[in-house]
């Protein structure tokens, strides 16, 4: 199952959906329909996004451009 999100998927998605796949799994769990848990070896890979900000110049611009719509 992993192998198909990931080939489709960005991580953080994978991450998500097996998240949701594997609170499904405990109710079996816990009813004794399955002896163990599946995801017990499984670790979510982390993700950390880069955060690019704005320079002084282009915040500069930003302020003095002119929309061509007033909208708020």
């Amino acid at each position: 199952m992993d192998f198909h999100l990931k080939s489709h998927k960005n991580q953080i998605t994978v991450n998500k959906c097996i998240q949701r796949v594997r609170k499904i799994i405990k109710l079996p769990i816990t009813e004794g329909y399955l002896d163990k848990d599946p995801f017990n070896n499984y670790k979510p890979k982390s993700y950390k996004k880069e955060v690019l900000f704005l320079t002084t110049a282009e915040l500069e611009f930003l302020k003095m451009y002119s929309f061509s719509q007033q909208r708020l």
